[in-house]
C-alpha cells in the first residue's frame, strides 16, 4: 500500500513543516498532497510537533518569553485581586517582553535560510528535499563551527 503521509521529521521535507506552521494548512504533511485525503491530519500535526519539541525543544529565546508571559499573568492575577503594588512588576515584565520582541529576528522565509545555510555549507541546500531533522543538524553544525567547537 502506498504512503500517504509523512511518518517521522526524518523524512518530511522542511519546506513542508514551514508551511504547515506558517499557513495551519496541514495537507503539506502528505506525501502528494494534489491527492484527496479526506482525514483530518490534526493529530499527525501535533504528533510531528511534540517530536518537534522532544528533539529540539522550544528554543532558549521561547523560553524566555514563555517565563516572563507566565510571571506576567501571575502579577496581573494579583493586581485584579487588588494588591495594587503589583503594577511596577507588570510594566517592567511588559518591558523586557519589547526589548525581547525588538531583538528578535523577523522571520526569514524558509528559502532565505536555506541561502545562508548553503553559503556556509559550500554547496546548496535544498528545501524541498531536505528533512526537518538534517536541517537542524545542518544548523547545530555551522553554530558548533563558528563557537569553535565541534560535535565529535
Amino acid at each position: 500500500m502506498e504512503e500517504l503521509t509523512y511518518n517521522t521529521l526524518e523524512d518530511l521535507p522542511v519546506l513542508n513543516w514551514f508551511k504547515c506552521n506558517k499557513t495551519q494548512d496541514y495537507k503539506h504533511l502528505l506525501i502528494n498532497y494534489d491527492k484527496d485525503y479526506s482525514e483530518d491530519l490534526t493529530e499527525l500535526y501535533e504528533k510531528f510537533h511534540q517530536e518537534y519539541l522532544d528533539l529540539f525543544g522550544a528554543g532558549d529565546e521561547r523560553e524566555k518569553v514563555m517565563s516572563l508571559i507566565k510571571r506576567l499573568i501571575v502579577h496581573k492575577a494579583d493586581y485584579l485581586l487588588g494588591k495594587k503594588y503589583v503594577i511596577n512588576y507588570i510594566k517592567s515584565i511588559e518591558y523586557q517582553l519589547s526589548q525581547l520582541d525588538k531583538t528578535q529576528p523577523k522571520n526569514k522565509s524558509i528559502h532565505y535560510l536555506c541561502a545562508e545555510l548553503s553559503k556556509a555549507q559550500g554547496y546548496r541546500i535544498d528545501p524541498k528535499y531536505t528533512s526537518v531533522v538534517e536541517f537542524h543538524e545542518i544548523i547545530n553544525l555551522i553554530q558548533s563551527m563558528n563557537n569553535g567547537t565541534t560535535t565529535d
